[in-house]
């Protein structure tokens, strides 16, 4: 920051009463920032979606866009005007987005782009065989695939959405400079966050050594029984809430501001869908005799996907996903929702 600027202007977004949230208070208290909580829910999270959706060209779902609103609220406030975005830093740097080149399929494709969630058959073989060629021309090098498929192809693409809101975002992770020094490093130096705490830990200790990380609710460090037990407790917890969200059930554990663990998101989709104005857009949307999506997936199953989830089960990230193409090719073919 530039000297004798003030005051700082921090922002974060949530739910009411989430984990980001509270974590985000105190990180701005640490830095003597100005804090500003920006509330999402039901009635604001769709905000502007169908022009989020055509700004960044179908590649982001709806669920990654849910950030306009509070783009927006910036804007109003004139509190910044460019944003240091950490694209490139816990997937790259910390290697969160980083596998054995032998798990490509598995791991990536099949577990993190949920390749298989529709398109199955001889579609999705060669889909597969083609992704297949794309990383075996870039040497089987998961590092090179993160900057160029994850982040090029698909992060920037949100990223750079602020754009249009009035607000530019800068990338310091992802600089030539950075990642061809981290890109020296071994993929199994920098996986599980080993590089990357020993930095934040040595640079920025008063953010790092007392205030809890939000994936597993305690403070990032050296390995000891007590991170251990309560990483393994979170993971626990996240998979108990993943299981009982899918059924339509949710438990709300202990608050980090209480010194516990917790499983409280930033955003609860699964039941804003099942909220106005969500409803009524998504029923229009997949249940449109003339839906677009229905020449590449199965309607009737997608159709049985939102019964399912109205009935309780959380079907959202594959509704998203859905709904953001059907509005794409509405857009590009027909005109419409532009």
């Amino acid at each position: 920051m530039p000297a004798g600027f003030n005051p700082i202007h921090a922002v974060s977004f949530g739910k009411k009463g989430c984990d980001d949230l509270r974590i985000a208070q105190r990180v701005a208290k640490v830095k003597g920032a100005k804090f500003h909580p920006i509330e999402i829910n039901a009635q604001n999270w769709l905000t502007d979606c169908t022009k989020g959706i055509w700004w960044t060209d179908g590649e982001c779902s709806v669920r990654q866009l849910q950030f306009i609103s509070v783009f927006q609220t910036i804007q109003e406030n004139q509190w910044f005007d460019f944003n240091l975005h950490g694209m490139g830093a816990g997937g790259v740097i910390g290697g969160d987005l980083l596998f054995k080149p032998e798990d490509f399929v598995k791991k990536y494709l099949e577990k993190r782009l949920g390749i298989n969630y529709f398109i199955i058959g001889e579609s999705n073989k060669a889909l597969i065989e083609r992704y297949c060629e794309y990383f075996n021309s870039i040497d089987k090098n998961p590092h090179i695939l993160c900057l160029d498929n994850r982040n090029r192809s698909f992060g920037i693409r949100a990223a750079k959405l602020n754009q249009f809101l009035g607000i530019e975002n800068r990338f310091p992770f992802v600089a030539n400079s950075i990642q061809e020094l981290i890109y020296a490093v071994p993929n199994e130096t920098k996986q599980n966050n080993r590089l990357y705490e020993i930095m934040l830990l040595e640079f920025f200790p008063g953010f790092y050594k007392k205030i809890p990380w939000q994936t597993t609710g305690v403070p990032i460090g050296p390995p000891d029984l007590g991170r251990k037990i309560a990483e393994a407790s979170k993971r626990f917890q996240n998979k108990l809430n993943n299981k009982l969200k899918r059924l339509g059930m949710n438990i709300e554990s202990k608050s980090l501001s209480k010194g516990g663990y917790t499983a409280n998101d930033y955003a609860d989709h699964q039941n804003w869908l099942r909220q106005e104005p969500s409803l009524s857009l998504f029923e229009e949307v997949l249940n449109n005799p003339s839906a677009l999506y229905a020449e590449y997936v199965s309607k009737p199953e997608i159709v049985k996907l939102w019964k399912h989830h109205l009935q309780g089960e959380d079907m959202s990230d594959k509704l998203c996903r859905i709904f953001t193409v059907e509005i794409w090719l509405q857009q590009v073919l027909e005109g419409n929702y532009r």
